[in-house]
């Protein structure tokens, strides 16, 4: 895969919409994420601006992926499943982690 870029602004929007994990984590599981996430998957836009990827595990979201100067970028964040999925999957994901 190219270079994959995570912006600020999408840390920024999966700390406050998907889970407030430290930044560091959070640019991890989005990079992992987007990484692991086979081509077929990737979807355009309806305006064919930006690559959609949906996301299941650890975190339900959708990124937003771009082709940037430094190769691919995730531009952003966005929710993605039922309300409260995310909060369900948080309180597991640190169960997990701690152990």
């Amino acid at each position: 895969m190219a270079s994959l870029h995570v912006t600020d602004h999408a840390i920024r929007q999966f700390r406050q919409r998907i889970a407030p994990l430290p930044e560091e984590e959070a640019r991890r599981i989005i990079a992992d994420t987007v990484e692991r996430t086979p081509l077929d998957t990737w979807r355009l836009t309806s305006n064919r601006s930006a690559i959609c990827i949906k996301s299941r595990r650890p975190f339900q979201f959708r990124a937003l992926v771009r082709p940037g100067e430094r190769g691919l970028a995730v531009v952003t964040i966005l929710k993605h499943g039922k309300r409260g999925a995310n909060r369900a999957r948080l309180e597991a994901y640190r169960a997990a982690v701690a152990h």
